[in-house]
């Protein structure tokens, strides 16, 4: 479980990192980390 945690920051901070955003950073990676966790 560690593991994909880990990952899913990354994904966020990947995301946060490219959109610049932090108004609205989890709608945009809720769908990729959503379907990553599946």
């Amino acid at each position: 479980m560690a593991a994909s945690l880990d990952e899913v920051v990354k994904v966020l901070a990947k995301c946060l990192k490219k959109r610049g955003n932090i108004a609205m950073p989890r709608i945009t990676c809720d769908r990729p980390v959503s379907n990553q966790q599946t």
